[in-house]
């Protein structure tokens, strides 16, 4: 008898053991995992790149840019006459005083967050800014230079650009040129002037 309660005692030792290690096992799982970490991937450190400063040397683009610059003066003076004259701007005026510059053909006309394209609605524009101006003068220009690669295929740039023109006076780059005018607001006006080899503007 008192054998039997020695095997009883054992079993009961036996289950007890692992009813309490099963419990250890999941608390365990219930635990997070403490291993490692993966390491995030490596951020690249950017190299720092030599500073590049483009310019002209002295007397560069001298006509080209003195030409800019009397076109902008023309095109001020046109809205500040039209203005005295309490007049419209018409076609016939533009074509008369901007003829031959680089508003001949405007690309656009930026003002109170619209944009005009074609010279009936940037006149029309033009028009609606004289009512509500007193006086026009230049903020600022600037200038953007696309440079015509020589290339004598006949799809190049260069050739549809240059196909009939005298040697010497074969358009080399094309400036694009945006003009900020002010009043009692601002707009843009943008167009373009091409330069020629002897440095000479072409319109």
């Amino acid at each position: 008898m008192k054998h039997g309660k020695f095997v009883m005692g054992l079993v009961f030792i036996a289950l007890a053991a692992l009813f309490f290690t099963a419990c250890l096992n999941n608390g365990e799982k219930s635990k997070p995992t403490t291993g490692k970490t993966p390491d995030s991937p490596a951020v690249p450190v950017p190299v720092p790149k030599p500073e590049i400063i483009f310019g002209m040397a002295p007397g560069s683009l001298v006509n080209y840019l003195a030409e800019i610059d009397s076109h902008a003066d023309k095109f001020i003076e046109l809205l500040n006459k039209i203005q005295a004259d309490g007049r419209e701007l018409s076609e016939d005026d533009w074509n008369e005083w901007m003829g031959k510059t680089y508003l001949r053909s405007p690309k656009k006309l930026n003002w109170n967050g619209r944009t005009f394209e074609g010279i009936t609605e940037i006149i029309a524009a033009l028009n609606s800014v004289i009512a509500v101006s007193k006086s026009f003068k230049l903020k600022k220009k600037r200038i953007n230079l696309r440079f015509i690669p020589f290339d004598l295929s006949p799809d190049s740039d260069w050739m549809k650009i240059n196909r009939d023109k005298l040697p010497g006076m074969e358009i080399d780059f094309i400036g694009h040129i945006k003009t900020t005018i002010a009043y009692n607001g601002e707009f843009d006006i943008e167009g373009d002037m091409p330069h020629r080899r002897t440095c000479e503007p072409d319109y």
